[in-house]
């Protein structure tokens, strides 16, 4: 890089550190990003581990969304999430939307029944009033799992009941994006 180019690099890093904060910009290079991945909890699928997630598994600390068709294997990586984070001594949560538990299935990819916590709740509502309260009640120091399966299939109560109108649209959106952000700082 240009003498030129590193100093405004420089100098607006100054200004915009000067206005908000230290830690608000870096040059990576000379800090570490407030961002980085400290703990990832490993599949065991290389793949994914090492080039889809790039950081050896499943990040701890963050939350991830997965979506495909229906059948395209959301509920078997579930399960696999599940199993390595059993195995990684992890607490799990898993609040299942969509009534599909299958015991023996989940069993073959390592998520041990007796190691984790089933949630079964019919309603969107539900769901979120369930896992925050689990949340905010474990005691455990270390990486917690919370798989909700599905998001896609989940209905508010307006729903079910024939009351959901189009301005329900953002209140959902509204909802899930409080309750992500609520779990996550707990």
């Amino acid at each position: 890089m240009s003498k030129a180019k590193q100093d405004d690099l420089q100098s607006i890093l100054d200004l915009i550190q000067s206005k908000f904060g230290k830690a608000s910009a870096i040059i990576p290079a000379q800090d570490p990003a407030r961002s980085e991945v400290t703990e990832a909890i490993p599949t065991g699928i290389d793949v994914l581990d090492n080039y889809v997630f790039g950081v050896g598994g499943l990040p701890v600390g963050r939350a991830m969304e997965m979506f495909s068709p229906e059948g395209g294997g959301k509920t078997t990586f579930a399960w696999t999430a599940l199993g390595a984070a059993i195995r990684h001594g992890s607490f799990v949560v898993y609040a299942d939307q969509e009534q599909s538990f299958d015991e023996k299935r989940a069993a073959l990819f390592g998520a041990d029944p007796s190691k984790f916590l089933l949630l079964q709740p019919i309603t969107m509502e539900e769901t979120m009033e369930q896992v925050s309260e689990v949340v905010s009640k474990i005691k455990y120091d270390g990486p917690v799992l919370v798989v909700w399966d599905s998001i896609a299939s989940a209905q508010f109560v307006a729903e079910m009941t024939g009351r959901f109108v189009k301005d329900n649209v953002d209140t959902r959106a509204k909802q899930l994006g409080k309750f992500c952000r609520t779990i996550m700082a707990q």
